[in-house]
């Protein structure tokens, strides 16, 4: 088993519920998680990042600070599946991925 989907922490699995609307919902209903470069969540979210958990596209520099736009990737995904936090089947939420 990879250790990118074993090593998480409860923060990390935190960040990755809440970008598909897990922590407010059943079932996924987004995929986006949108942070301030600095802000408590920042390590995480670039540690997921580094870990293909999540990606990430810059979405704004204002004033010298970067904003960023994070989504859960398929690895994210299954790692959130394997955690039981998300059901084996479900609706396709690759809305607000960068595949270009």
């Amino acid at each position: 088993m990879s250790s990118r989907l074993v090593a998480t922490s409860p923060a990390q699995l935190h960040i990755l519920e809440h970008a598909l609307g897990l922590d407010q919902a059943n079932e996924p209903y987004r995929n986006y998680y949108v942070a301030i470069e600095g802000n408590d969540n920042w390590g995480d979210l670039v540690e997921l990042e580094k870990r293909g958990l999540m990606d990430r596209q810059r979405i704004a520099v204002a004033a010298g600070v970067a904003t960023g736009m994070f989504h859960v990737t398929d690895a994210g995904r299954d790692l959130l599946r394997m955690r039981g936090k998300l059901p084996a089947v479900q609706r396709d939420l690759n809305f607000g991925e960068n595949h270009g």
